[in-house]
């Protein structure tokens, strides 16, 4: 079982795809996100409306499919 966040009150990812992280199929893996005063890196997720992180339970939405 997975450790649940707690979430931040001083939260934004960074948009600029500098601070994005690619796998080797050129996929967003990972965002530097800016949390609690540090920036960090955070896996992000996927599904069916794009690549987002999570701020505790919330999802933070940082690519959205364009169809």
């Amino acid at each position: 079982m997975s450790k649940k966040l707690k979430p931040s009150k001083d939260f934004e990812p960074y948009f600029d795809e500098s601070c994005w992280i690619l796998d080797e199929d050129n996929k967003l893996k990972e965002v530097q996100c800016y949390m609690d005063g540090k920036e960090k890196y955070l896996p992000v997720t996927w599904d069916d409306e794009g690549a987002y992180v999570l701020n505790g339970d919330e999802k933070i939405y940082v690519l959205v499919n364009c169809e």
